[in-house]
Parts: structure tokens; C-alpha cells; sequence
């Protein structure tokens, strides 16, 4: 059935054209091509594109990646597009990942200088949260109100930490027996003599 159609348009065709000619169809076919492309007018703004403008069209944001590739694609066989596709998608969820890294640290920093700012100042650690500001010299200001405002004078001691007694810094009280001696004999004897 599709022969016959084949040859019944052939048929029509040598009738309008005249007789048929001996060579394939696809060189005629390419040949119409190259005298179309010699009678295509060229725009000048697409001959003077410079190197610069090349280069900044390169380094632009592709957000439109798909809108117009999908027209191109679909000359480009299955595998290609299955490919292209993939590499696409790979490129989309990479580029959401450094999104997301990217603000996670930038918040990592933010809460790093709270904190710095926070115990250099003399808040105790869980009111460093509370301090607000872009700048250093902002969280600063604040850690100053703020102790104020709560009454506290300079560092802090953290809670659970015993407050040591003046003059006594974790040394052995002058006169104890066990700064005195000093041979390790002597008060293994001791100790086993009870």
C-alpha cells in the first residue's frame, strides 16, 4: 500500500516537474540548502559580535536551561536526549545543593561571631543567642545592652564551676602533713598501716 501511494506521488510529481532526473534526491535536497544559506540575508549585529560579549554570555546564569533546548533536542536521537537530560537534571540538583551549603554556612558564621561576641563580652552562652545584628560592631553594642540591661558586670563565671576562695589556688594549705612528705615509701606504709 505505501508503494503505491510512493509511486502514484512520484508519478504526480514527474508530471509537474517534467521528467525525472538521474540523480538521488538528496543531493538536489543539499543543494537547495547551501544556495538558501548563500540567499539568507545576515543581520550585521549577529557578524559584530565581540569576544566580550561572547564571554558574558557564557558567564550568565542559564535559568532558561529547557525552554528552548527541548525544540533543539528534538533532533538529537533518544540516547543523546536521555543523556542530556540526565545531565541536566544533575546540574539543577548541584546547583541546589550549593544553594543550600552556602546558606548554611553563612548562618554557621553568623551563630560562630554571635557566640565569640557573646562570651567576650561576659554573657553566659545561652544568651548569646539572643544578640542581634549583621556586624561585629553591631553584636558588640548589643552584648553591652544587654548586660546592662541584665545587670551582669564583667565575665561571667558559668554555672557548676566552684568560685575559688582568694589566696587558695588548688595548692596544699601551708603545714598539711601530706606536703610534707615526699618518699613515696613512707606513705604507701602509712596508708597500709590502717
Amino acid at each position: 500500500m505505501a508503494d503505491t501511494t510512493a509511486d502514484a506521488q512520484a508519478a504526480a510529481d514527474d508530471a509537474t516537474t517534467g521528467p525525472a532526473t538521474a540523480e538521488p534526491e538528496t543531493t538536489s535536497t543539499s543543494a537547495d540548502d547551501e544556495q538558501q544559506a548563500q540567499e539568507a540575508p545576515t543581520s550585521p549585529a549577529a557578524e559584530e559580535t565581540t569576544p566580550d560579549d561572547r564571554d558574558a554570555e557564557a558567564d550568565a546564569p542559564d535559568d532558561t536551561a529547557g525552554d528552548d533546548a527541548d525544540d533543539d533536542d528534538a533532533t538529537l536521537p533518544p540516547a543523546v536526549r536521555r543523556q542530556l537530560e540526565k545531565a541536566r537534571r544533575e546540574a539543577r540538583n548541584l546547583r541546589e545543593r550549593a544553594k543550600t551549603a552556602e546558606e548554611a554556612a553563612k548562618a554557621a558564621k553568623a551563630e560562630a561571631l554571635r557566640v565569640r561576641v557573646g562570651v567576650q563580652a561576659g554573657l553566659p552562652l545561652d544568651m548569646c543567642e539572643r544578640l542581634r545584628g549583621d556586624t561585629e560592631d553591631q553584636l558588640v553594642a548589643d552584648a553591652q545592652s544587654l548586660i546592662e540591661a541584665l545587670g551582669l558586670t564583667g565575665r561571667a563565671t558559668p554555672p557548676g564551676l566552684p568560685r575559688e576562695a582568694p589566696g587558695h589556688r588548688g595548692s596544699i594549705p601551708p603545714g598539711s602533713q601530706a606536703g610534707a612528705e615526699s618518699d613515696l615509701a613512707k606513705i604507701g606504709e602509712r596508708i597500709y598501716a590502717r
